[in-house]
C-alpha cells in the first residue's frame, strides 16, 4: 500500500480518532529492541523536522523510550 497523505491529514485534523499513546504502547510492547530503536529514533527524526523540539515532544520521546527501555539519550 501506498503512502496517503489525504487519509494522514484527515487524522490530524481529528486526533480524537487516534489511538492513545498508551494503546500504541501497549502494542509495541511486544516488538524487538531493535523496532523499538526504529520507532523511538523514527518519532525523534519527527519532532526534529521542524528544528524546534517543544517540551511536550520531549516529555512523550522520553515516555516512549522508557516504555520501550531504552536509555534517554
Amino acid at each position: 500500500d501506498e503512502f496517503d497523505n489525504i487519509d494522514l491529514r484527515q487524522y490530524c485534523h481529528y486526533p480524537e480518532t487516534l489511538p492513545t499513546i498508551e494503546k500504541l504502547l501497549e502494542v509495541c510492547a511486544e516488538l524487538s529492541d531493535e523496532a523499538k530503536e526504529l520507532i523511538a529514533d523514527y518519532m525523534r527524526n519527527i519532532s526534529e523536522s521542524d528544528e524546534d523540539v517543544s517540551e511536550e515532544e520531549n516529555e512523550l520521546l522520553l515516555k516512549v523510550k522508557e516504555s520501550f527501555g531504552l536509555t534517554a539519550a
